[in-house]
């Protein structure tokens, strides 16, 4: 009775033409069911990280050192690499300044698709709620405005939080080594840097 019925779902699936039909539409919306990262995933990435590079470029030539001094190890690294004349602070701040805002929605971007089990248009939209400027963030840059406000340590930090989840979940799920290491190392400069974070 149950192979009976098995195969006249079989059959009656053939006839309709939703074997054939079903498979041309999974490999056409295949990039939406998300899965391993794929083309879509970089030029998806690529889009949101040029956008937010447009958006953040007038920022990188002002001084952001007020912002980082909440945090004392990055004062004492600027502090020591501006002694040794390598760079002066203005810059190392600059640098910090520059990595922050434009790897962090490459990393929020990450972290929401791995969240969303890979779903493509759910990271696109939710990076692009979090770099553009809308009226939920009162029309400013919503990642910038901790910077102008003078929490820059935490804005650094927070860049690579959601990295740091990514590593604690596969951790939590594998148990291997190498993520149990990268998780404590990456957690802890994080709380050097920001405790907040």
């Amino acid at each position: 009775m149950d192979q009976e019925s098995l195969k006249r779902g079989v059959e009656l699936t053939n006839r309709l033409g939703q074997e054939w039909f079903g498979d041309r539409l999974g490999i056409t919306f295949l990039w939406w069911k998300g899965g391993k990262i794929n083309k879509t995933t970089f030029l998806f990435l690529g889009f949101v990280f040029f956008v937010n590079l447009f958006l953040v470029l007038p920022l990188f030539t002002k001084d952001t050192t007020f912002s980082y001094s909440s945090s004392t190890v990055l004062m004492f690294f600027g502090n020591l690499i501006e002694g040794t004349g390598l760079v002066s602070k203005v810059y190392f701040f600059r640098i910090l300044t520059f990595v922050s805002l434009s790897f962090a929605p490459v990393s929020f971007y990450l972290f929401v698709r791995k969240t969303a089990l890979g779903h493509e248009p759910t990271a696109f939209l939710a990076t692009l709620l979090y770099v553009v400027p809308t009226p939920f963030w009162g029309g400013g840059l919503p990642f910038a405005r901790p910077i102008l406000s003078g929490d820059g340590a935490h804005a650094f930090a927070f860049t690579f939080v959601p990295l740091l989840l990514m590593s604690v979940d596969v951790f939590i799920a594998r148990g291997a080594p190498l993520w149990r290491t990268i998780s404590s190392i990456g957690t802890a400069i994080t709380a050097i840097i920001s405790p907040f974070a």
